[in-house]
């Protein structure tokens, strides 16, 4: 028989054992998704070994190994432990699925020119929805928009995208409502989702929006909430190509240029159009051509 004193030993070293292995398995984990946070070629390869405890169950370990896999490009292995993440209630392991089965019938559709079966795509998308990412449904949006033409059905799943605070969706909304070319235009809505995105700080609804204060579209024309949305647009454009700072710009050099709204000013309408026409889409507009004209004017 086993004395209590043995039965204890045996106890607190099966203790230890599993709570050792549990802490090293931890702590490996936290270094995967630490190393992670940079993603290069480096990064990967240093991440790889510690992001194996994924093995153990660790959902965040298998979504990054799924993006190692995905990196090297390995797809069944990264669909593999993206499959697994999932189960484990990772949103973003199913919005890579979808992303992953949208390129692949993408790819099919190129080599064979037959019309396109997003089913799978839409499956892995409706999932990061069921687990509460409101890019499922922008991304299911994207498909109905750019790969049926449906614009109607667009609307509706980045609606719902839109009522769960996706910025992207509210912007993307608020253009279909817009434009009469896709769906019969709603003014007033395009200016309500443009003004949500517009509050979370989206450079591009921001100036749309100005532009539809200046327009008087869906709401009273106002060159003070025009200008306002403009210079917001101008602060928060810190995109690599700044084009819609750049087009921020041009509108309220103009406004400057014409007294639209403000008290004309040409030494203000000459600083804002000479910053914008330093883009290169601004070269071929006749005003840019004019900016050594408006200087001497200005003083």
């Amino acid at each position: 028989m086993i004395s209590k004193k043995i039965f204890v030993a045996i106890m607190l070293s099966t203790l230890c054992l599993t709570s050792c292995q549990k802490t090293k398995e931890t702590t490996e984990s936290k270094q995967c998704i630490e190393i992670f946070n940079i993603k290069n070629r480096a990064t990967y390869n240093k991440a790889f070994p510690f992001c194996q405890t994924a093995e153990q169950g660790y959902p965040q370990a298998q979504y990054y190994l799924g993006e190692i896999y995905q990196y090297k490009h390995d797809n069944d292995k990264a669909k593999e432990w993206y499959i697994k993440a999932v189960q484990n209630n990772i949103s973003e392991a199913a919005i890579e699925l979808g992303l992953m089965a949208k390129q692949d019938e993408d790819e099919k559709i190129f080599l064979s020119r037959e019309k396109g079966k997003y089913d799978e795509a839409i499956k892995w998308f409706q999932k990061a929805d069921e687990l509460g990412n409101s890019y499922g449904d922008l991304e299911i949006g994207n498909i109905y928009y750019l790969r049926y033409n449906d614009y109607h059905k667009a609307a509706e799943y980045y609606e719902k995208s839109a009522k769960k605070d996706n910025k992207i969706a509210m912007q993307l909304l608020a253009s279909i409502y817009q434009n009469p070319r896709l769906i019969e235009p709603d003014y007033a809505k395009a200016k309500m989702w443009y003004e949500k995105a517009a509050q979370l700080g989206m450079p591009n609804a921001q100036y749309e929006l100005a532009k539809i204060y200046i327009k008087g579209e869906g709401t009273n024309q106002d060159y003070k909430q025009a200008k306002f949305w403009l210079e917001q647009a101008i602060e928060n454009d810190k995109s690599k190509t700044q084009k819609i700072k750049a087009d921020a710009q041009f509108l309220l050099g103009e406004m400057y240029l014409d007294g639209k709204g403000v008290e004309r000013n040409l030494i203000k309408a000459k600083e804002y159009l000479s910053q914008s026409c330093i883009h290169p889409d601004k070269r071929n507009i006749v005003i840019c051509f004019h900016i050594d004209e408006l200087h001497k004017m200005a003083h």
